[in-house]
């Protein structure tokens, strides 16, 4: 049972780790956008874990000038 709780979080860990690059990196308009990115990563993932993730990372969504 333990082995099964550590893989679960190496890969929320992973998982957390790949947002955190994707957000860094490019513009990222919606979940639905950085979810299918983290798809292409191989991370399946609903948009309530990704939003629980954001909220772990203290993800803001910020408005740029241009809109």
């Amino acid at each position: 049972m333990r082995k099964n709780i550590d893989r679960e979080e190496d890969s929320t860990e992973a998982r957390r780790e790949s947002i955190q690059q994707l957000i860094r990196k490019q513009r990222i308009g919606t979940q639905e956008e950085l979810r299918e990115l983290l798809s292409k990563l191989g991370f399946e993932v609903t948009q309530a874990t990704l939003s629980r993730d954001l909220a772990r990372l203290k993800a803001r969504r910020v408005t740029l000038p241009e809109g």
